[in-house]
C-alpha cells in the first residue's frame, strides 16, 4: 500500500519548523535504491528542498500534522 504523503505537514520535533512534503516516491537514493521524501519549510523565508530517505524521515523526527 502506498502512503499519501504528498502535500502532507509535518512538525519536526527537534526544532518545531513546519515543513510540508512536496514529493514522494519520485525520487531515490542512488546506492541504495531507498526512495526519498522531498520537503520544503512552510514557517520562514528559508524555501529550500531538502531530501531525505523515507525510513529516516518517518524514524520519529518528524510527526505528522493533521488540519
Amino acid at each position: 500500500m502506498k502512503l499519501a504523503l504528498q502535500n502532507t505537514r509535518w512538525r519536526h520535533l527537534k526544532t518545531l519548523h513546519i515543513y510540508k512534503i512536496v514529493a514522494f516516491h519520485k525520487y531515490f537514493i542512488e546506492a541504495t535504491n531507498e526512495p526519498c521524501v522531498v520537503y520544503t519549510r512552510e514557517d520562514g523565508k528559508d524555501k529550500r528542498k531538502w531530501v531525505r530517505p523515507l525510513s529516516e524521515f518517518m524514524d520519529g523526527r518528524f510527526k505528522r500534522i493533521f488540519d
